[in-house]
């Protein structure tokens, strides 16, 4: 199926969950950002989730990374969680769950992944560091 996020080709309510992983900060565009939030409700069934996994812009690397690999091409804006959550609740969904996880570079060389493992631990149980973690991922559940 190929189609466009911000106006997704399903039926209301056809879905138990509906998720993206990676996505809206390719979206970019902060109207298209809340359109395609907006869609992912729209077509979960009352009490189905919605989850979106996202880059964390406050996680230092991501801007180094973005600009190396080769399905950035500039366009790209990574997506506050704060737009996130806002986003899903006006669409209709109440987030139910926000985590800011991980810190271990999607790219890391396997000769430095212990290292940086028990690095990400450490980051993870700070909540000051907890802010920097590389990822986003909100659960929100559709309103009855």
């Amino acid at each position: 199926m190929v189609g466009s996020a911000t106006e997704l080709p399903f039926p209301d309510g056809e879905f138990e969950l509906c998720f993206c992983v990676a996505v809206m900060h390719h979206i970019a565009e902060p109207s298209a950002v809340r359109s395609a939030l907006g869609e992912m409700v729209r077509v979960v069934r009352a009490g189905g989730k919605v989850v979106v996994w996202d880059h964390n812009p406050a996680n230092p690397y991501w801007p180094v990374l973005m600009r190396r690999v080769p399905q950035d091409v500039g366009d790209e804006r990574l997506i506050p969680l704060g737009e996130l959550t806002v986003g899903l609740e006006a669409a209709g969904a109440r987030v139910i769950s926000v985590e800011r996880t991980g810190f271990v570079p999607d790219f890391a060389p396997p000769r430095l992944l212990g290292a940086f493992q028990a690095f990400e631990r450490i980051v993870e149980a700070i909540p000051g560091l907890r802010r920097l973690c590389a990822h986003n991922v909100v659960v929100a559940e559709k309103s009855r």
